[in-house]
């Protein structure tokens, strides 16, 4: 909050408080672009689910490296930024919101990304060979 104060960024962003669970889609399909930027101190193992479902809506998504999150995205399908490093991540939205057109390809390479290791037929043949051993 701190750094949105900082950089009078209440006219780019939208606090939309409590969502009922069924308008969340909606919403994350209509934004600009996502972010998600975990601290260094994040989970050392793991993909945030939640990362997946905002690669999933095209947009672009802001994001840390850290956990398993470098393993599947890079600058090409995410943008992505330095963990607790709050002036990169500043001038990254500001490039983001002055430029969307420039970001388009890299919300549909992470949108390919969702489709090749999230979905639930990307891993049905894996599954089917796995349960035949």
């Amino acid at each position: 909050m701190q750094v949105i104060e900082t950089n009078n960024a209440f006219n780019y962003i939208q606090f939309v408080g409590p969502v009922a669970s069924d308008k969340i889609p909606n919403l994350l399909f209509e934004a600009d672009f996502l972010i998600m930027t975990p601290p260094k101190n994040y989970a050392s193992g793991g993909f945030p689910t939640k990362l997946g479902e905002y690669l999933a809506t095209s947009n672009p998504v802001i994001c840390t490296n850290v956990s398993e999150i470098p393993l599947y995205l890079n600058d090409k399908n995410a943008i992505i930024v330095e963990p607790d490093n709050h002036k990169m991540l500043v001038t990254t939205l500001k490039k983001v919101l002055n430029h969307p057109d420039s970001y388009y390809k890299i919300g549909v390479e992470g949108r390919l990304v969702a489709e090749h290791y999230f979905t639930m037929g990307s891993h049905t043949e894996k599954l089917i060979n796995f349960l035949r051993l």
